[in-house]
Formats: C-alpha cells, structure tokens, sequence
C-alpha cells in the first residue's frame, strides 16, 4: 500500500473494521503513538459488540484519563492487507473529522516507511 504525504496534512487512511455482526468502513489516522485501534463506540454497536459488558481500560487522552471499553476485532483491512484478532479502544475522538486512529495493535504486524524525499508512505506486509 502506498500513499502520498502532503507535508504539514495528517496521514489519513481508509480502513475496513470487522465485528461479529459486519464490517464499517472508515478513515483512521495513522498515528504511531497510540498503542490501540481506535473506532467510535457507535461503530462498535453496529458492528455487534456490548460495549456495557465489554473490559475498560484506562487511557490518557486529550481530555485526561478516561475508562475506555476494550474489544477484539477479529479483522482489520488496510487496502490489500489484512490483520486478524487487533485489540481496540472504543472511544470518540474529538474534533470528529477522522473517525478512527490506527494505533501500533495493529500497524506492528508491518513494515512501514515514511519516505520524506519521495514523500510517500508505504505499508507492506513482513
């Protein structure tokens, strides 16, 4: 998978979630300091989780600590690739333009090059 970068733009991708009910597909950021995949409680529900009996873990986010429900998805789609069983945080994100982040849970299975002369991004697997 290859993406241009625009300097100075955050790096948006197009990912497809996986649940037990379904499959959403939404924009996630790229973001390698978050440990998790992120998706919205919303999108969790629809995808056929209980969020009021899933596990909470605490999370230090943007508006301080916060018990976020934990989930497992069973798979996660960047383009061609595929992750199986990728643990997320259902939290909202705020400023809600970009819905998702994806976190290292699930971009650690690959390698990944941030190409500052070509200014490209690119995902492969291992």
């Amino acid at each position: 998978m290859r993406q241009a970068l625009i300097p100075g733009k955050p790096i948006a991708l197009w990912i497809r979630v996986f649940g037990p009910s379904g499959m959403r597909e939404m924009q996630a950021l790229l973001d390698t300091g978050a440990a998790w995949v992120t998706i919205p409680p919303h999108e969790a529900v629809y995808l056929g989780y209980d969020l009021g009996s899933a596990p909470r873990r605490k999370v230090l986010g943007a508006t301080g600590v916060v018990l976020a429900p934990t989930i497992m998805l069973p798979r996660v789609s960047l383009g061609e690739l595929d992750a199986s069983d990728v643990p997320a945080l259902c939290l909202d994100l705020p400023g809600g333009l970009i819905p998702a982040l994806l976190g290292m849970s699930m971009i650690s299975r690959f390698n990944v090059t941030l190409d500052a002369t070509h200014r490209e991004l690119r995902i492969s697997a291992p």
